[in-house]
């Protein structure tokens, strides 16, 4: 779950263990869109109250980070999940979706016969993932064992750098090593 300071005045949110580069995402076939841009007043397939359709509609605030809004005037067409939209771009091209925004790593596609292909090689935006407990009081022993849970983890062997290497191919830890948890008072 990213963080955003809607999401903090309800969530206790840990430190991001690893983030995944939000991408776009057209049927395979497509040779029409090369960049995000391009996708300027199309028909865009997001996961429904999800940070991929706060950032088509140009309100996604992640702190500390600066979002370049690309993608101007798209219509969002909102799913249940970001896999519900992928269902519906393998229709074809243009058939209900002109292109779908989720996240890279889950998206990319694996084979030679996947339905659909990214759009250029632009980062939209990054998902940060982080543990997720309702907010307690700064003391609470809720907190402590869930930040303590965090870092036992870790030490079992389930350090995010290997777990991105194995499953991801790629260093998905090391962006989110730079967010500053502390800056709502975590």
């Amino acid at each position: 779950m990213t963080i955003t300071p809607e999401r903090a005045k309800a969530l206790y949110f840990g430190q991001p263990y690893y983030t995944t580069p939000a991408a776009a995402f057209v049927y395979k076939t497509n040779t029409t869109y090369k960049t995000p841009a391009d996708l300027s007043g199309k028909k865009i397939g997001v996961c429904g109250g999800c940070t991929y359709e706060s950032f088509l509609n140009g309100s996604l605030v992640v702190p500390g980070v600066t979002i370049n809004f690309t993608i101007k005037n798209a219509t969002a067409k909102t799913y249940d999940t970001d896999s519900t939209a992928l269902a519906d771009l393998e229709l074809g091209d243009g058939v209900r979706l002109d292109a779908v925004i989720t996240a890279q790593p889950p998206a990319r596609p694996k084979s030679t016969t996947a339905s659909h292909q990214a759009v250029g090689r632009s980062t939209l935006h990054r998902v940060s993932w982080t543990g997720v407990r309702p907010q307690f009081n700064a003391g609470s022993s809720l907190v402590d064992r869930g930040s303590l849970a965090d870092h036992r983890g870790i030490a079992q062997g389930r350090h995010p750098l290997k777990l991105c290497m194995q499953w991801e191919g790629s260093d998905l830890a090391a962006a989110a090593a730079t967010f500053d948890a502390s800056q709502f008072g975590k």
